[in-house]
């Protein structure tokens, strides 16, 4: 099945939304009964007993997904004898 990326009502089956994430269909699986490490899976869609998922949930929960890094924290304890100490009153 040829999956068109600009259709994101399409409804795509556990390994086909595995291969979209790049993750195992058992990963995915495990995301949806369980979570893993905290994180939920992406939301889906049950017909009988089927699951589906559809494309743009599955966008949603790659965007919900990203990290950014943190600001370097300041740095802790003496400065080095190298480093200016600023005396201002």
């Amino acid at each position: 099945m040829n999956l068109n990326t600009d259709d994101s009502r399409q409804l795509l089956t556990e390994e086909q939304a595995a291969n979209v994430l790049q993750i195992s269909p058992y990963t995915l699986l495990r995301l949806r009964v369980h979570g893993l490490k905290g994180r939920t899976g992406p939301a889906w869609v049950k017909m009988g007993k089927s699951i589906r998922y559809r494309r743009s949930d599955l966008d949603a929960w790659i965007a919900s997904q990203v990290i950014q890094p943190a600001p370097p924290s300041p740095q802790i304890g003496r400065p080095r004898k190298t480093e200016r100490v600023s005396t201002a009153a």
